[in-house]
């Protein structure tokens, strides 16, 4: 006689998971209602299991601080790992491919800034980083800038001191510099100034008034220039010679008739006989000379070194690199240039490099989030650069514009799928920026947590969803100080 084995399929997994020791017990009603074990599974309305989208588990990680997604060229996905002691690129299987020591003395701050087959790192303390995949190994080490014309460096330079005068003791090969003013420090040296626009290597500190260096292109010269009567020109005029294009910065007035002009452009000085045009007047020029350079004003120091300090956030918009928050030029934004990632050259032409002071009543500029257009976010309000509907990001089109005045917090905002979730500056409310909008759309602001600040306790960190992902949830996780999230 044939016997059939009766099968009751289960379809019901309302239980999720269930735990260790209720596998043991004698419910078993809800245990035919349970997993017996589940990874990355959610549980529906309609009370259907099925697996979460988006992130899931593969390894523990001792120390990991931060974990960012990086996709190369070629189209392989590789995860970053930061922690405290070093760096790790692992691969979909959670094995390590690279690692390497960190510089730097924590993870916390340190910011990511991928451009496929490169990654730019940057520690506000210790510098910035440059980690590259060549298509089979990757590489990890400092960020060099672009090299100019001569051996210069295309970096970008900044006057912190700008009332004080140096004066090189010549134009070429190892020299001395001498200041008004006590601006030098022992971490100066290995360091590079510009004097009139060329470049000194600092290699010797003998105090805040003197150092020694060695110039990397020879120095713009000085001349003195008679004219009839220097009345109507003052220090710190630009004049310009009508026939050579000479242009140069008065330095000093050395008497009623002569002044000391530093070179900015045509080295060979103006001719006798032509009109030297200034702000205020123009007259005819009855003698020039050489002189052994002046002390200027017209001198600028590493906007980023050990001194000086590193940025605190940076992004990635119209491509180019977005360094913001400076320590000592808080509302200044820099951008690298279309060229490279590592050219800072300054310029007016569409592909230079950006450096200008943005926004109202000097604001910090604390975040930089490319989300369309390039967002700012400060300690006084949220502006954006317009980069929407074919807008170029050049020297002449960048402006920052505030549209709201509420300030951001020190903690990493994240871009979600319609915008960017920050924390305001006074650290209880998470809010949205957001394009809003029927016809024109705009940027504003919208508070999320209006009606739980219970659950926003000093938060930390916030967490948003995975954006390369085709279904990742939209959950937003925010990390409290007490460990709760």
């Amino acid at each position: 006689m044939a016997r059939y084995k009766d099968v009751s399929w289960q379809r019901d997994f309302s239980g999720m998971e269930t735990r260790p020791d209720l596998l043991e017990s004698d419910d078993v009603e809800l245990r035919g209602k349970s997993l017996r074990s589940a990874r990355n599974m959610r549980s529906l309305a309609t009370r259907i299991v099925e697996a979460r989208p988006g992130s899931y588990y593969i390894k523990d990680v001792p120390g990991a601080r931060q974990l960012h997604e990086l996709l190369t060229a070629d189209g392989d996905s590789f995860g970053l790992l930061l922690t405290d002691d070093d760096l790790q690129i692992i691969d979909y299987t959670g094995a390590v491919t690279f690692s390497v020591t960190g510089p730097w003395a924590t993870a916390d701050n340190l910011w990511v800034v991928p451009f496929r087959d490169r990654v730019i790192i940057g520690d506000p303390v210790t510098g910035i980083y440059l980690l590259e995949y060549n298509g089979t190994s990757w590489a990890f080490g400092d960020f060099v800038f672009a090299e100019g014309a001569g051996g210069s460096t295309l970096q970008p330079y900044w006057s912190f001191r700008p009332g004080s005068r140096i004066r090189p003791s010549a134009r070429t090969g190892a020299i001395t510099i001498n200041t008004t003013s006590n601006v030098f420090r022992p971490a100066h040296v290995g360091q590079r100034i510009t004097y009139g626009g060329r470049e000194i290597t600092i290699t010797g500190y003998t105090d805040g008034n003197n150092v020694s260096g060695t110039v990397v292109s020879t120095l713009p010269p000085s001349f003195f220039i008679d004219v009839p009567s220097t009345a109507e020109f003052r220090v710190g005029d630009i004049v310009i010679g009508q026939d050579t294009n000479f242009n140069g910065l008065i330095e000093s007035i050395a008497s009623a008739t002569r002044l000391n002009v530093l070179t900015r452009e045509f080295f060979n000085g103006p001719n006798v006989g032509e009109k030297l045009s200034g702000p205020s007047t123009t007259a005819t020029i009855s003698a020039v000379g050489s002189i052994p350079p002046v002390g200027s004003t017209f001198w600028q120091e590493q906007l980023m070194s050990d001194e000086r300090g590193y940025p605190r956030s940076a992004a990635s918009a119209g491509g180019r690199l977005v360094l913001v928050d400076f320590p000592d030029v808080p509302d200044l934004i820099v951008t690298s240039s279309t060229r490279s990632l590592c050219d800072f050259k300054t310029g007016v032409e569409d592909d230079d490099a950006i450096m200008r002071q943005e926004g109202e009543n000097s604001p910090r500029f604390r975040h930089a989030i490319s989300a369309g257009d390039l967002l700012l976010f400060s300690d006084r309000g949220c502006y954006y650069v317009p980069l929407r509907d074919g807008a170029l990001l050049t020297p002449l089109t960048f402006n920052a514009v505030l549209f709201d005045r509420r300030g951001c917090s020190s903690v990493r905002p994240v871009q979600v799928d319609d915008g960017v979730v920050f924390i305001e500056a006074s650290n209880e409310t998470v809010s949205a920026a957001l394009l809003d909008g029927n016809v024109y759309l705009k940027w504003s602001v919208r508070a999320l947590t209006t009606f739980c600040h219970d659950l926003i306790r000093n938060p930390l960190a916030l967490c948003g969803p995975a954006l390369t992902s085709p279904n990742a949830e939209k959950y937003l996780f925010v990390v409290n100080a007490d460990g709760t999230m």
